[in-house]
């Protein structure tokens, strides 16, 4: 593995086992959102940690976009089996303290350098849903597109311009 800031977690809990990327400062927050992502979504315990690297590098480069919105970095779970056409979703709910479920096995087959720009791409979108979350704003299928946007021109400040 590189050099990071997150923390492959393996062992979270006896009771929720998993793979997670635990970012800085967020270390004792990891059990709570083992409960969140292990409620609703099947773990996926065979991730490979060489296999994590070009996402964790992509999820380096979104982070600041979190922080910059006044949001924590989130705690990343991986699932299996996310609805059709998602790679991620941001477990509504914690906006607090931000979960983020992610179907690894999308990422898998694509090259070093196209997980980095999904990765990055995925977690800035799912920014956008924390963000709105974060406002008070519920789900609606329209802010997909406002988020999808947001994260295509990495400003999540059309995200919040767009919800005032």
């Amino acid at each position: 593995m590189t050099q990071s800031r997150l923390w492959v977690d393996t062992s979270v809990s006896e009771d929720e086992p998993g793979v997670y990327l635990v970012p800085n400062g967020r270390w004792a927050e990891r059990a709570d959102a083992a409960e969140w992502v292990g409620g609703d979504y099947f773990l996926d315990y065979e991730v490979d940690q060489e296999e994590l690297e070009g996402f964790v590098l992509g999820a380096e480069l979104a982070f600041p976009a979190w922080v910059e919105a006044g949001l924590q970095p989130p705690i990343i779970g991986f699932v299996e089996g996310l609805e059709e056409g998602h790679l991620a979703r941001f477990v509504d709910g914690t906006e607090d303290s931000p979960v983020v479920v992610v179907d690894f096995l999308s990422f898998s087959s694509l090259p070093f350098s196209e997980q980095v720009e999904e990765g990055e791409m995925t977690l800035r979108h799912e920014a956008g849903h924390a963000l709105l979350r974060s406002m008070g704003i519920e789900y609606s299928p329209e802010e997909e597109d406002l988020v999808e946007e947001a994260a295509r021109h990495r400003d999540l400040s059309l995200v919040r311009e767009a919800a005032e």
